[in-house]
């Protein structure tokens, strides 16, 4: 029978692949259907949320149901795994997303692998990807810090649905997914110069969405444990 550290790491794997194929598939649906931009948002948006509720809704029973490394960094960061346990989890949300994102992209018919051509540029769209992942952080943090009812499997959702539509940047929040969307040349993708902007913004929304959580909850420094 499977240990429980390598079912985790599988649910990790799929719920990051069922996320990719959520969001890059949607948004190729939306370019086949329609040239109407806010259309294609729109099905894309509804896409990305269904697929996010769905995969921490199901996954977080097996395994942690992080599927984002800011989101591991964030635990880690409170004590909750170790950074070797951390490091084992975004190896398998990259490879998730990867997969994910290049099944997609060949099923639809086109080369598994795309350079894409989307320039995401501009200090507007990199404060936007800030706003997005603070936000992430902080509304992970608020929902499993309260009464709120729902969960994470809603709420996140709720958020990154909503952030698609009012960041700047439509709301990546995700260096591992990121990094995936620069190989889909479709309405999802990135243009590999964007991606390390994209993904240095999202770090830093990641410390001052931690930082803001930790004034208003009121949350004590941990020491991080490697081992």
């Amino acid at each position: 029978m499977a240990s429980r550290k390598a079912r985790a790491l599988v649910s990790e794997f799929l719920g990051s692949f069922t996320i990719a194929a959520a969001v890059v598939g949607s948004g190729i649906m939306a370019q086949n259907m329609t040239d109407d931009r806010a259309v294609m948002l729109l099905i894309n948006d509804i896409g990305t949320v269904f697929g996010l509720a769905i995969a921490i809704a199901i996954l977080s029973q097996i395994g942690v149901a992080h599927f984002n490394p800011i989101v591991t960094l964030w635990t880690f960061s409170r004590g909750k795994q170790t950074f070797v346990e951390s490091i084992q989890l975004i190896v398998f949300q990259i490879l998730g997303f990867v997969a994910g994102a290049l099944i997609t992209n060949y099923t639809f018919g086109g080369d598994a692998i795309q350079q894409s051509t989307q320039v995401r540029a501009g200090t507007g769209q990199l404060i936007g990807e800030v706003i997005a992942s603070a936000g992430l952080i902080f509304v992970i943090t608020a929902v499993t810090r309260s009464d709120v009812r729902g969960g994470v499997q809603v709420w996140v959702p709720i958020w990154i649905g909503a952030a698609m539509l009012f960041t700047s940047s439509s709301s990546f929040a995700n260096p591992a997914f990121t990094f995936a969307r620069s190989l889909t040349d479709s309405f999802t993708g990135i243009d590999a110069s964007s991606v390390p902007g994209f993904i240095l913004a999202q770090f830093v929304g990641l410390i001052i969405g931690g930082l803001l959580a930790m004034f208003v909850f009121q949350m004590k420094f941990k020491k991080p444990r490697i081992f």
